[in-house]
């Protein structure tokens, strides 16, 4: 579940210590005049937190007093902060129009700050609603004006809400510079739930990172209760406590840490993390204590709460529900969150609740059900144009025809999901390296100012370095001089001679750096050829795949079917190497495993029913070689797939392919009911084509009947790389 932005939004909007109010009568004590209007909105500003339904009925009162008034300052402080609120609580259209009145009154009253502050706001009203376009552009024109105010601490704010755009649309390249804005916050302020970063999927830092943040809240833990004050930061910092030790495993010390949390919040009148409380309970196995907390949490979110909190609420229920196995109980909590999101028009949350709902129908074994939902979410998906989710929701359609049993829908479904999924794997990657790069940063104590402030870094300390070589060339100026006193001509001579190797220099440093410009270019150039040889043999296989659907004819179809499988052969040699960034070769052992696994699905196979034995040495062959024997493989194996294993109860396959005495020896042998004269007799295209390609690399082939059929087959002609 991906719910925990809306935690993290409103917590980036909303630090600060909030004055709790004592009455329920300020309605009508508060006088009209300014003072009295700014504490009207700062009252129901505080309130948030603690009962909801009270602040937003101070924030209406305000706005209407603030109207009354005929100030706009008051009635722009005013909409803005009810706009919070009716944003917070999923009031997105309300939002919307008291934001927009907000920047005419801030462009009349030359309030540069409000302007900025109103465009941010718009544009997280747009990222719940998943317009992430209107949210870019939002964000874009907020940053222009907080640039020109140098308010940066605004600015990380706003690139760290691009960063959830980018991530919701599976734009890891541009989703980096959320990782960065959200470690800065978290250094710069004591964040509440949700805000320890697990920064890398390695768990080895990761658990050095929780072990070093457990370190830090224990101490400010400490220092506050030492001063013998109960106050919000110290409920954060028990949450911290807790939070790291799940991470480090130890679910016993972060339940003692959440209950401390509890009770503090309740002796402060604030509603307790219920949630989080049943995180600790669900670590540890009482599922029926988690289910609990999570009731008392929607509890609180009906009496005191907004709606998005109660939408996270029955979503976290459902899954309590789902990790006991209770799945009639979780698939009713989802729906009623589901209710929620599509009525606060969260598009992106309601496709998550609905994945969730088809995971626990499948698990319930209501297949049926559970496919209208996933078909659901895939259009969903594609409406609000996020890839991360239309793969997981791909990923979901292709286990429930799995599961069904309906093997061919499951490819075709699977062969859209990979073709999504290649595309989202190299931004992966790139995002993982940017966590560990930013780990070592954060580890080190470099990240001292945001990187917005970079640039100017870099210019103050060129100025400096500017100022050292001018000293440096003075030093050497008045050494040259004193030496031209003795020895003029000499001197000048040396200096003509230095002057042209610093040319020299220059121009071979000149022709390095284009040399390494173009090899990158050509190293991107030709990994990006790779991927469009492999997409565009995707395409041709699924051409074939709808051909293949309209004939009826089975000699034709069989055909077919043979021809995809060659092509899927040569596919996957391009799609290795474009995964493993490196051109020059392919590694054998991945690929017969990966080739021969394919085809054993593709012919409605159980894999598990099959003993399959590789071995395979560790050898990269370069791709001239790779292809035809590839492709020999996939002729041998199809082969033994079609007709080997009518009979058979225990079907084997052993692969192996060795280099022996400066040749390549490649062994496919079955224990099927193949017979030497008939293969030796077939007149077959697929033994035609093994035959033509044993000659391609210069091979030869022998037959052997052994307990099935062996293919041995030994080349001369090859090329390996490394």
């Amino acid at each position: 579940m991906k719910k925990n932005i809306y935690i993290l939004t409103i917590l980036l909007l909303t630090i600060g210590s909030p004055a709790i109010l004592a009455s329920g009568n300020m309605l009508h004590q508060l006088s009209q005049d300014t003072l009295g209007l700014k504490n009207l909105i700062d009252s129901a500003y505080s309130l948030r937190n603690k009962n909801f339904k009270i602040a937003y009925k101070l924030s209406t009162q305000a706005i209407l007093n603030s109207r009354a008034s005929n100030s706009d300052e008051m009635l722009n402080l005013a909409l803005y902060n009810g706009a919070l609120l009716d944003w917070s609580d999923g009031l997105h259209p309300k939002a919307l129009e008291k934001t927009y009145e907000c920047i005419q009154l801030s462009k009349s009253l030359h309030d540069t700050v409000g302007i900025a502050n109103s465009h941010s706001l718009l544009g997280l009203i747009h990222l719940y609603t998943s317009d992430y376009d209107s949210s870019l552009y939002q964000f874009d024109k907020a940053l222009l004006y907080y640039n020109v105010l140098r308010d940066t601490v605004q600015m990380i704010k706003n690139h760290g809400f691009k960063g959830l755009v980018f991530s919701f649309q599976g734009d890891y390249l541009r989703a980096k510079e959320n990782l960065l804005s959200t470690v800065l916050l978290k250094r710069q302020y004591s964040m509440p739930i949700g805000s320890v970063l697990n920064l890398s999927s390695d768990e080895k830092l990761s658990r050095k990172y929780y072990r070093e943040s457990l370190i830090d809240a224990k101490e400010t833990t400490r220092t506050i209760e030492n001063k013998g004050e109960i106050s919000l930061e110290l409920i954060n910092s028990y949450h911290d406590i807790a939070i790291s030790y799940l991470k480090l495993d130890f679910p016993d010390s972060a339940l003692v840490a959440y209950k401390k949390s509890v009770k503090t919040a309740q002796s402060m009148g604030i509603p307790p993390y219920w949630n989080a409380l049943s995180r600790a309970y669900t670590a540890l196995g009482l599922y029926d204590s988690a289910i609990l907390c999570n009731k008392k949490a929607i509890n609180n979110s009906l009496i005191y709460g907004t709606r998005i909190s109660l939408s996270i609420g029955y979503d976290v229920l459902g899954n309590s529900y789902k990790i006991k196995g209770d799945y009639k109980n979780a698939v009713k909590s989802y729906k009623k969150g589901l209710l929620l999101s599509t009525s606060m028009g969260h598009k992106y949350a309601r496709m998550n609740t609905l994945l969730s709902i088809s995971e626990s129908l499948l698990k319930d074994n209501q297949l049926d059900e559970a496919f209208i939902y996933t078909d659901s979410a895939i259009v969903i998906a594609q409406l609000i144009g996020t890839r991360k989710g239309l793969s997981e929701a791909l990923l979901s359609r292709y286990t429930l025809f799995k599961v069904k049993g309906d093997y061919k829908k499951a490819i075709d479904v699977k062969e859209t999901y990979d073709v999504l999924s290649d595309s989202l794997q190299k931004g992966e990657v790139q995002l993982e390296l940017a966590k560990l790069d930013l780990y070592n940063d954060v580890e080190l104590g470099k990240l001292k100012i945001s990187e917005l402030n970079k640039q100017q870094e870099l210019s103050e300390a060129n100025l400096k370095n500017r100022n050292l070589i001018i000293v440096i060339a003075l030093i050497i100026s008045f050494f040259i001089s004193t030496l031209l006193l003795f020895n003029h001509f000499k001197t000048r001579k040396l200096s003509k001679l230095n002057n042209k190797l610093n040319t020299q220099q220059l121009i071979i440093t000149n022709q390095n750096e284009d040399l390494t410009k173009s090899n990158k270019k050509n190293k991107l150039l030709l990994g990006e050829i790779h991927h469009r040889v492999k997409n565009n043999l995707q395409v041709i296989y699924s051409l074939l795949s709808l051909q293949e659907r309209s004939i009826t004819d089975s000699t034709a179809k069989a055909a077919i079917l043979d021809g995809k499988e060659r092509v899927k052969s040569i596919g996957l040699i391009h799609k290795l190497l474009y995964q493993q960034n490196d051109f020059s070769g392919i590694k054998m052992n991945d690929y017969i495993e990966k080739l021969v696994a394919g085809l054993v699905e593709t012919f409605g196979k159980n894999i598990d029913d099959f003993d399959l034995n590789f071995d395979v040495n560790d050898i990269n062959l370069d791709v001239d070689t790779a292809i035809p024997l590839g492709l020999i493989i996939n002729e041998l194996v199809i082969n033994a797939l079609k007709h080997a294993y009518e009979v058979t109860k225990e079907p084997r396959m052993n692969i192996n392919l060795q280099e022996i005495d400066d040749q390549l020896i490649l062994k496919v042998e079955d224990n099927g009911k193949g017979e030497v004269a008939d293969v030796q007799s077939s007149k077959s295209f697929g033994m035609k084509l093994v035959n033509s390609l044993t000659r391609q690399l210069s091979g030869t082939i022998d037959l052997e009947q052994r307990h099935g059929l062996c293919f041995k087959i030994a080349i001369n002609d090859y090329k390996l790389i490394g």
